[in-house]
């Protein structure tokens, strides 16, 4: 249940986030939750430079240069606009 449930995620966020990778998605995940690149790759079995590697390339096809616009894009890609 629980890998149909990740095959699910994974088909579906392909689909939101375009021509970023299934490993850029997931480091996007987690940096969104406060993880910091060392953390990230302990979690993903990564280098945090593998990891920052990802998160410098979503930044440049995102045309954003700073972490935080990468994030809120992300949040806005994956959630759409949410008021609160």
């Amino acid at each position: 249940m629980k890998i149909k449930h990740f095959n699910r995620q994974r088909k579906q966020a392909r689909k939101d986030f375009g021509p970023i990778s299934k490993q850029e998605v997931r480091v996007l995940e987690h940096l969104r939750n406060g993880k910091t690149a060392k953390e990230i790759g302990r979690e993903l079995f990564i280098a945090p430079s593998t990891v920052s590697t990802h998160i410098h390339n979503v930044s440049k096809k995102w045309k954003v240069n700073k972490e935080t616009a990468l994030v809120n894009k992300y949040v806005m890609r994956k959630f759409g606009n949410l008021d609160f």
